[in-house]
């Protein structure tokens, strides 16, 4: 059985400011969250080669879960599947 994964697409520039919309999950979300996130520098693709990104995500109770991510597609987008599994 495959999973449909809840996917959302994110733009960071390194030097300009992106609207990007809130994004909420919840623990019934387990496994199915992706984050597809493109990264720029003023506007022009960024060559994230071996890089190993990370995210910080805030809880609702304030604290912090870090997650490294896995880049894709040409050294310059970057893919972090969920996994909800932190109380």
């Amino acid at each position: 059985m495959e999973i449909d994964l809840k996917q959302h697409r994110i733009l960071l520039d390194t030097t300009k400011q992106t609207p990007n919309k809130t994004i909420s999950v919840n623990t019934n979300d387990l496994n199915t969250v992706k984050l597809l996130f493109t990264i720029q520098n003023d506007g022009n693709r960024l060559d994230i080669t071996n890089l190993i990104p990370r995210i910080a995500i805030e809880k609702p109770d304030k604290k912090k879960v870090f997650q490294e991510c896995t880049v894709r597609g040409g050294n310059t987008k970057i893919m972090s599947v969920f996994t909800i599994s932190v109380a």
